[in-house]
């Protein structure tokens, strides 16, 4: 099997801020969807500039980050650096970044994947929410 390798370019965020709800409500809770992924393929070897759209609602803290990483197989993430801060409440946004895939075979697996945090980290945190979409790899 050929080694997978995963080589990330610059990228971007933008977010679109959206009214606040249910802060206060005990029965909401943190949450991550990715709404669209555009292009919804990549081509091994091949730049590919993809846009992340996402819903998220935060009501655990007043402050929290959504990061854009890719997964290249079930488990190992590799963060772009490529972060949007929120405010507590539900809102959208989008970030971008441009994912080289190399050496990828036909078919891999491979992600774009959204971890929602409080912000600031604590020196030892886990995500508050997450999610994750599989993107078909051509060769």
């Amino acid at each position: 099997m050929k080694r997978r390798q995963l080589f990330l370019a610059t990228a971007f965020g933008a977010l679109s801020a959206a009214a606040c709800s249910g802060g206060d409500d005990p029965e909401v809770r943190d949450s991550l969807e990715i709404t669209g992924v555009s292009p919804s393929s990549v081509r091994a070897g091949v730049g590919t500039q993809l846009e992340v759209t996402f819903r998220y609602s935060l009501a655990s803290t007043q402050q929290g980050v959504v990061d854009l990483g890719f997964f290249r197989d079930e488990s190992t993430q590799l963060l772009t650096g490529q972060r949007l801060v929120v405010s507590k409440g539900s809102g959208t946004g989008a970030l971008r970044a441009v994912v080289d895939p190399i050496n990828y075979t036909t078919g891999a697996s491979f992600a774009v994947g959204l971890l929602l945090s409080e912000e600031p980290h604590a020196a030892s945190w886990t995500p508050l929410a997450q999610a994750k979409r599989f993107l078909a790899v051509s060769s």
